[in-house]
């Protein structure tokens, strides 16, 4: 599995799509960030009750549904009979929260990155094993960075396919021997508490880490992430 990577280019990673202006983690929101040009775009991953791996942040869908109840306990067949976009805008009315199949098509077409976050992994055993068989099924390999909070389950995808890309998620920037490093090359922290840390990024960047900020979405904020020396930030204004 490879993806670009080249220190001296600035990424801007879509957020759950281009959230800031669709329905998140839907395919519209997914679309309209390709149509701008985003190579890399962002969306969360769960699975329904009845194991299909699908597209949705919150644990439940009460947020950004018509319906409600947990992810975990809906089938596929009750979480496609959702309204995805009303929520956002009438005019995405009737919009459905898609499987993760259906993304990575649509960025594979368009020769872009989809980075998969894994929520929840706790909540769905065997997670790790069935988002390999999927990436590999559809011939993705190229198309996917996957990226969680939850160390553990990034270890164990890790040791199911070494090739991965993996990143790993933070609220303050890791320790540059941490662990997790020896297999993730991505980090992305939340840009505010980063500032504390200088020395840990300089380092991480140091031994080659890609470095990332979520979520920007004030454009001097950006160029202040950028000033400081992060590779990419995340933003739901694409």
């Amino acid at each position: 599995m490879t993806t670009d990577k080249n220190p001296s280019e600035f990424t801007v990673i879509g957020h759950r799509g281009s959230a800031g202006l669709a329905p998140e983690n839907t395919l519209a929101s997914i679309r309209l960030a390709l149509s701008k040009g985003v190579r890399y775009v962002e969306i969360d991953l769960q699975r329904s009750k009845d194991g299909v791996l699908m597209i949705m942040h919150d644990r439940s869908v009460n947020r950004t549904t018509n319906g409600r109840g947990a992810v975990s306990e809906l089938t596929w067949s009750q979480l496609q009979a959702l309204d995805a976009g009303s929520w956002f805008s009438p005019e995405f009315a009737g919009e459905r929260i898609p499987n993760l199949e259906s993304a990575l098509k649509l960025v594979h077409q368009a020769g872009a990155v989809l980075i998969v976050e894994v929520k929840y992994p706790q909540l769905y055993p065997g997670l790790a094993k069935e988002l390999d068989t999927l990436i590999h099924n559809i011939d993705a390999s190229k198309n996917v960075l996957v990226m969680s909070f939850n160390r553990g389950f990034m270890k164990e995808l890790s040791e199911l396919n070494p090739d991965y890309p993996l990143g790993c998620l933070y609220v303050v920037p890791p320790h540059p021997k941490s662990v997790e490093l020896s297999y993730a090359s991505y980090v992305s922290v939340f840009w505010r508490l980063a500032f504390l840390f200088p020395n840990r990024l300089r380092q991480l960047r140091a031994q080659g880490i890609t470095t990332w900020a979520w979520t920007i979405n004030r454009p001097d904020h950006i160029h202040q992430a950028r000033k400081q020396g992060f590779n990419g930030v995340v933003t739901d204004f694409v």
